[in-house]
């Protein structure tokens, strides 16, 4: 196999080596700041409704922006994988309505949890193994957020902490890029730093 797909495939395994190896304290530190600005921007502020991964191990710990929103009163909406590549958003009440998924990834429980349509969403926080800073991400492999938001015109902010950035990446067609970049030292928009997330605007 040859081409972006190969280069890929060579890349996720050194780079889930890299997050594995980045300090405990260095993680716990850059995802609260990540959350910090988040937290600060009116992009989320405003946002009524939110679309957020839930990090496992190695990733972003999001469950301080799942509690925020909730606390927010807004509706909170998580991904449940339903099929190789396919998922789709629910909305959650309480973290309690969190339960191990097939690939041990916390997701929201169907019988508690109803569909909310993309078209429904002001906002997405999209994970990465990687990305640039011009928003070029690249991701575990399952195609996923691609296939989700292919379309979907649903406001997006990739999380990515910097110790994970990549000065390139390799992308296909399909890959989605992403006008917004949140890590640890805040926002940046197409590559260029920005004080303000102005994604809803």
């Amino acid at each position: 196999m040859t081409g972006p797909a190969a280069e890929k495939a060579r890349l996720r395994p050194r780079l889930r080596q890299r997050a594995r190896e980045l300090p405990a304290g260095y993680c716990t530190q850059a995802d609260r700041d990540i959350a910090g600005h988040l937290f600060r921007s009116p992009a989320f502020q405003r946002a009524k409704s939110v679309f957020c991964f839930v990090g496992r191990a190695g990733e972003i710990d999001t469950r301080p922006i799942l509690s925020r929103v909730l606390d927010l009163g807004h509706t909170l909406c998580v991904p449940l994988c339903v099929g190789p590549g396919q998922m789709e958003a629910r909305a959650l009440t309480s973290l309690e309505d969190l339960e191990p998924g097939q690939y041990g990834i916390l997701e929201p429980r169907p019988d508690r949890c109803p569909l909310i349509p993309a078209r429904s969403l002001a906002l997405a926080l999209v994970p990465c193994l990687s990305a640039t800073r011009q928003g070029l991400r690249l991701g575990q492999g399952g195609g996923y957020y691609d296939r989700y938001l292919a379309g979907a015109e649903v406001p997006a902010i990739l999380l990515c902490r910097e110790e994970m950035l990549s000065e390139s990446l390799p992308a296909e067609s399909w890959d989605l890029g992403f006008d917004w970049l949140l890590t640890e030292k805040g926002f940046w928009h197409r590559g260029r730093r920005t004080g303000e997330c102005s994604v809803l605007g």
